[in-house]
């Protein structure tokens, strides 16, 4: 006995934890890291030209402003989980008015926070960049602007680097990177469409923080948008210093507007590898952008993006499961539910891998769609066999077949419109 205990003590993978000291210090330089380049950022656009004392008094109001707003994000989070609280425990009709009430009270409470947080900064401001101007050097002009005939190799390396990136960028523009937001106003409206870029921008910044810094908008751009100032201060011809940005910021702009694109349809599953091929066949034929909670983490993503690798035959961070994916939505373990809810309130079509035996927690998601009058935009997936026993038992909700759900076309107002 005592030689199996250890032979699978000795095969069981190890898992390694940061001390929370590190993960601590780690979360403090990324903010460090996003104030030097808002910074950058911010005197650029100012001055048209970066001077350190400045850069420095900009990065550190900028750290200043994030350490007092931590306040409005705790609001923030406060009436995520109210809004769940009254969606778990109370009748639609009474939710949406104890909702109004909070958003109301929310409102009265961040609005003069707000501008007491800008007075702060104004305040501050002279005296930041004094302190800023007496212990750096001031620096003006940029290699762009200096003088002199840069050598014949640096116009051969420019020249090569701004016709790859033309390249890159026309591939990219081909690609049509835009797709979902078309989509969107069309099967949507304008109106609901901003109201999913708006709701997007919020649920992106609720997950985990290892991805936080590369989906939370505003936060997220700040670093690409910093190295391309950078970029731009230090290449030494006027043309180059202008084409090479622009092509940069051309290439980052769909990957960084990708994240807050209004999602048609929601994926609600068990975290295993047929509940992955399932969204991913689906992502595939519809076309349109769609949405899952599912763990890439878990046992099923690994299995599933084992697979995919050994298909396609690569490797690296394209089939990385701790890299984030733009259909992947994982929050924080506290505000799961409610990222759930809201998506569930706003799409037009949610699927519902019912075909294995379902998790309590899938379980729970369908009582609440039911308790909500949801389920009329649902579509259970289930097996052959399960399909024909299944009878009546949650009504309005649409039973379905893997294969004919595979094999129908998106309409506007969901799929398999005429098959069901």
């Amino acid at each position: 006995m005592e030689r199996q205990i250890c032979d699978s003590a000795i095969e069981a993978p190890v898992e390694y934890e940061w001390h929370p000291a590190i993960r601590a210090f780690s979360w403090l330089l990324r903010w460090a890291v996003f104030a030097a380049s808002t910074g950058l950022v911010w005197d650029f656009v100012g001055n048209g030209s970066l001077r350190a004392d400045r850069v420095v008094a900009r990065t550190l109001l900028v750290l200043l402003a994030v350490a007092i707003l931590t306040f409005a994000v705790l609001l923030i989070d406060l009436f995520g989980g109210l809004a769940q609280h009254a969606w778990d425990n109370y009748p639609w009709a009474e939710a949406k008015k104890i909702l109004g009430m909070a958003a109301i009270v929310f409102l009265l409470v961040v609005t003069p926070y707000v501008l007491f947080v800008v007075w702060v900064l104004r305040r501050a401001w002279p005296h930041v960049l004094r302190f800023s101007t007496d212990h750096f050097a001031e620096t003006t002009g940029s290699p762009a602007s200096s003088s002199g005939h840069p050598a014949v190799s640096t116009w051969i390396f420019l020249v090569v680097l701004n016709a790859a990136l033309l390249a890159f960028a026309l591939v990219s523009v081909f690609r049509k990177p835009f797709y979902p937001y078309n989509h969107a106003v069309r099967d949507l409206g304008l109106r609901k469409c901003v109201w999913g870029i708006c709701l997007m921008a919020w649920l992106r910044t609720l997950v985990p923080r290892r991805d936080f810094f590369l989906q939370a908008p505003v936060v997220s751009w700040m670093l690409g948008l910093g190295g391309i100032v950078g970029v731009h201060e230090c290449i030494p011809i006027g043309l180059f210093a202008i084409t090479t940005p622009v092509l940069l910021l051309v290439i980052a702009m769909p990957f960084a507007l990708g994240w807050l694109a209004p999602p048609l349809w929601m994926f609600l599953g068990t975290s295993q590898l047929e509940s992955f091929r399932l969204f991913y066949n689906l992502r595939t034929k519809w076309q349109r952008h769609g949405l899952t909670l599912l763990d890439r983490d878990g046992s099923g993503g690994q299995e599933f993006y084992g697979e995919f690798r050994s298909s396609r035959g690569g490797s690296g961070v394209f089939y990385d499961p701790n890299i984030g994916r733009v259909w992947s939505l994982r929050t924080r373990p506290g505000v799961w539910q409610t990222a759930v809810r809201f998506l569930a309130l706003f799409v037009t079509v949610i699927i519902v891998d019912w075909r294995q035996q379902p998790s309590d927690i899938v379980r729970f998601e369908v009582d609440w769609l039911q308790r909500h009058d949801l389920l009329a935009k649902v579509y259970m997936v289930v097996s052959p066999e399960y399909a024909t026993t299944m009878g009546n038992a949650l009504p309005g909700a649409k039973y379905i077949e893997e294969e004919v759900l595979l094999a129908s076309d998106w309409t506007a107002s969901g799929p398999i419109k005429k098959l069901v």
